[in-house]
């Protein structure tokens, strides 16, 4: 069993993968976003997940028995296990792979740009909901502050009054 110190060594480089794939991840989304995922992919990408799955099961009741870390209260769980290890495993996936984009004017192309703009349409309506909810809350709050009553709806009983 590896000591605490060595297990803090091993905890902080997959860390920084880990929010170095999510800062990817999060500029991608800010793009429009492009389906290159063929079906033997998708059949390596769930065989490499069932691995994963079979590793966290071996793995968590080790480490529900490891204390915490030296550096401050994160347990080295099975979450982290499987997130670092998932990390490693798909960092140099897509590059390994480099898939060729279809030929302009082809179906694959078409269907290709339907499913980008209707993934874009979604991630728009998202944001406009989200936009939307903030700013009722933020009149709500300014209401609030203002000691304004909050408008509702008179109550009106199924027998008129």
């Amino acid at each position: 069993m590896p000591s605490d110190l060595q297990l803090a060594h091993l905890y902080k480089p997959l860390a920084a993968r880990l929010r170095a794939s999510h800062n990817e991840i999060a500029r991608q989304g800010r793009v429009r976003p492009m389906a290159e995922v063929p079906m033997d992919t998708l059949r390596l990408v769930r065989r490499l997940l069932t691995e994963v799955r079979r590793f966290v099961g071996s793995i968590s009741r080790k480490a529900r028995l490891i204390p915490k870390l030296p550096q401050g209260n994160i347990r080295f769980s099975a979450l982290s296990l499987f997130l670092g290890e998932a990390c490693i495993r798909f960092e140099t996936f897509g590059k390994a792979l480099q898939f060729d984009r279809p030929a302009p004017g082809s179906p694959a192309a078409h269907y290709q740009a339907a499913e980008a703009d209707l993934s874009s349409l979604i991630a728009a309506a998202t944001a406009d909901i989200r936009r939307v909810r903030e700013k009722d809350a933020a009149e709500r709050e300014e209401k609030r502050n203002r000691n304004e009553p909050e408008e509702h709806e008179p109550y009106v009983s199924q027998w008129g009054f």
